[in-house]
């Protein structure tokens, strides 16, 4: 279906999803270092609305689950030479819900992940993995998105009834990031004190990669879900 402007309407959602990573390099002689992009603290779990070009449906209640994305050692590794300080441990999935009208006129909300360069570098150098809202066209920066269908025929979603509202539609989704092959996609945690490759990397080198990897989140800020619609 062709979407043009007159049947678009946007809306812009600050995700507020800051990104922490926290490793305390214990048993090496090495202090502790945070990673942290939360400089937009102001205008977390903002919402923003986006130019609306069509105002006959509108998406209402928008929400995350959980507005801060960790990439930091899990709670429960409590030993080894990267571990959780105590402080953040990992937190890779939210779930975006929001609500729509006029359902029955409605083909698709399509759904997409800004994200700031420094967490796109982090990801083309495999420190991690973006979820598919995130995925940009190849030598563009133009995101692909995800159409989520009115229909309920999109797998990766749930569209139900709204109870107590008639033709309205509830919508749940949710997108996760991920570690990537530098890690042999496990966390560092994991990676560093029980993958048998990642034993056998040196205390030096591991330093100077989390410090790569570090340097390449903090360049980051906040990201951003858009939505629109696309009518029938």
């Amino acid at each position: 279906m062709k979407t043009t402007k007159k049947n678009v309407v946007g809306k812009k959602m600050m995700v507020g999803i800051a990104l922490f990573s926290a490793f305390a390099l214990v048993g090496t002689g090495f202090a502790a270092f945070i990673i942290s992009t939360n400089k937009p603290q102001e205008i977390t779990g903002a919402i923003e609305i986006g130019k609306v070009e069509e105002k006959s449906v509108n998406i209402n209640d928008i929400a995350l689950s959980n507005t801060k994305i960790a990439f930091e050692p899990k709670a429960e590794d409590a030993k080894g030479r990267v571990r959780y300080d105590g402080k953040e441990s990992e937190a890779l999935s939210t779930t975006l819900t929001f609500t729509f009208d006029q359902a029955d006129t409605v083909d698709a909300i399509h759904i997409d992940l800004e994200v700031p360069e420094g967490i796109r570098k982090a990801a083309s150098d495999n420190y991690i993995t973006l979820p598919e809202i995130a995925a940009y066209k190849e030598n563009t920066n133009e995101l692909i998105g995800l159409d989520i269908k009115a229909d309920g025929s999109t797998t990766s979603a749930v569209v139900s009834d709204t109870e107590g509202k008639d033709n309205t539609k509830s919508v749940s989704y949710t997108f996760s990031f991920g570690w990537g092959s530098v890690f042999n996609s496990k966390n560092p945690g994991e990676y560093y004190d029980t993958d048998e490759n990642g034993k056998l990397v040196s205390d030096s080198e591991m330093k100077s990669t989390l410090e790569a990897f570090q340097k390449e989140l903090d360049a980051a800020g906040t990201m951003t879900v858009n939505l629109s619609v696309k009518l029938n």
